[in-house]
């Protein structure tokens, strides 16, 4: 398994579970999960990832960044979604 799969693995873990916590109300929670997140997407390696996906980890950081709501809990899923697909499909 190469390391920017795992990397992207941890990322998709960790923004399930901000956007679940967030639906949930419990958003200290959400914050620590999210910024676990922003954490382990400085280590991907972005050179060797295509552009899309550089790309899905920019808008998912922005999107991290965001005051908290629903909204935002579901952009969160809808990302982790798309990374997990690339990373089962591609890497």
């Amino acid at each position: 398994m190469s390391d920017n799969k795992f990397l992207i693995g941890s990322i998709v873990s960790d923004l399930r579970r901000a956007s679940l916590y967030m639906h949930l109300g419990s958003l200290s929670t959400a914050s620590h999960f999210a910024h676990e997140a922003i954490e382990t997407k400085k280590r991907v390696n972005m050179e060797m990832i295509s552009p899309h996906v550089a790309r899905i980890l920019e808008e998912t950081e922005k999107t991290l960044k965001k005051p908290d709501g629903d909204h935002k809990a579901e952009d969160i899923l809808m990302y982790s979604i798309l990374l997990q697909n690339f990373a089962q499909k591609y890497i």
